[in-house]
């Protein structure tokens, strides 16, 4: 009896211990240290009694692979410590691919293709899968949005800077409202004022570059010696010579300030640092003694008065009908306004004209004349106000007619310019 009590003993023990093995070599989700499988502490003979020693020694072998494997300290699932699943390589920061079972298993999906900053397609399966709609894909249009946080004014529009951004500027257009340039009241020898309501500036001088519209502007400007803005462009006065007044700015009409130059033509102007801009706004003249030569310049008007007339021609050797060539004192290309006068001491008859230097015909007929006189004295004179164009060397032609002893003389009294445009 004691005999199949203990075999029925041990059946149940190995019964329960099969069980407990069992449970205790479950697949666990992956640990570091976990030993894929729990054996025996010692093979069992027939018959052979179980005692608390070997009891306690199975006991202690599953509670030591169950706090391996389902302990909640961190572990991994690597080539020894099956399943092979790697988590250092798939919990990565770093890029990189799942080309092997240790990282994740088998795949052909290179995230390294596929997340990169550079150009690249997806023609392939290891580039994120085929896109068979890629090589003939074609993008009708892009469209970007430019923000600008700066508020705007009433008419303004928002306009690209050509740097990346946009900011609010006003439409530019050719314009030219209010310019006034005059003798500075405290120095006229020496400084003139220049005034505008509203003026255009271009990169180019002219309506050909960018523009940028200036308004309200006020400003002094030096003729004696001095360089930069409201200065002489290059800080050398000359005697006897044309300035042109421009108005200047930085980029996008910023700081607009006048420099004075000799050049008529923008390119030539030396500008101070960072202006880009400019316009001739007028001209002035000095004189031989580096004088601004005294003016009236209407506001919003392209006409100067002289306030003493300058006498350019004074000939006492005119010949009957024969054309001569004269010099005034205008800028080059401009219309002069002159009074010419004719004196005749040996005749009853005489007349003057003034005309181009291209004109067709240089020889003088009464209808042909600017002004005709007829005297019965011995000795005549005669005199009138004409326009006459003058050439880029501010040049015109002169002659009397009806005359043998004639002296002519030509006042210029002032011109109008062709720089400034409406």
């Amino acid at each position: 009896m004691s005999s199949y009590c203990n075999k029925w003993l041990k059946i149940a023990i190995s019964i329960s211990l099969f069980t407990f093995l069992a449970i205790s070599t479950m697949s666990p989700p992956a640990w570091a240290a976990c030993s894929p499988s729990v054996t025996r502490s010692k093979d069992w003979g027939t018959s052979e009694v179980l005692t608390d020693t070997d009891l306690e020694a199975e006991y202690d072998r599953g509670y030591t692979a169950r706090n391996d494997c389902l302990g909640p300290s961190g572990h991994k699932h690597n080539d020894t410590d099956s399943p092979n699943l790697d988590w250092d390589d798939i919990w990565s920061d770093a890029a990189h691919d799942h080309s092997d079972a240790a990282e994740g298993g088998a795949s052909s999906f290179d995230w390294d293709s596929v997340w990169t900053d550079a150009v690249h397609s997806h023609e392939s399966a290891g580039e994120g899968g085929t896109v068979e709609a890629h090589a003939s894909t074609v993008v009708e249009s892009i469209t970007v949005g430019l923000i600008s946080t700066e508020a705007s004014s009433v008419n303004q529009i928002l306009t690209v800077d050509g740097d990346g951004g946009a900011s609010w500027s006003t439409p530019a257009i050719w314009v030219r409202d209010g310019v006034q340039i005059a003798n500075n009241g405290s120095d006229a020898n020496n400084d003139i004022d220049v005034d505008y309501d509203a003026l255009t500036v271009s990169t180019n001088g002219d309506a050909d570059g960018a523009l940028s519209l200036l308004s309200d502007g006020n400003f002094t400007a030096a003729l004696d010696g001095s360089a930069g803005c409201n200065a002489i462009d290059t800080s050398s006065e000359s005697g006897d010579t044309w300035y042109y007044v421009w108005v200047i700015s930085k980029a996008n009409g910023s700081t607009p300030c006048v420099v004075l130059s000799t050049a008529s033509d923008f390119p030539s102007v030396t500008l101070p640092v960072d202006y880009t801009s400019g316009r001739i706004a007028g001209v002035i003249r000095n004189n031989g003694s580096s004088n601004i030569i005294a003016f009236d310049h209407p506001k919003a008007g392209h006409y100067y008065r002289f306030r003493d007339p300058i006498k350019d021609v004074s000939d006492s050797t005119m010949e009957n009908d024969t054309g001569k060539t004269g010099t005034l004192t205008v800028p080059p290309n401009t219309l002069a306004h002159v009074r010419a006068h004719a004196t005749e001491s040996s005749g009853t008859t005489v007349a003057i004209a003034v005309f181009p230097t291209n004109a067709s015909d240089d020889t003088a007929n009464l209808d042909e004349a600017s002004f005709s006189y007829l005297t019965a004295s011995s000795t005549i004179e005669g005199s009138g106000v004409d326009l006459v164009l003058v050439d880029s060397s501010s040049q015109m032609k002169y002659m009397v007619a009806e005359a043998t002893a004639a002296i002519a003389t030509v006042n210029t009294l002032g011109f109008w310019d062709n720089y400034a445009g409406e």
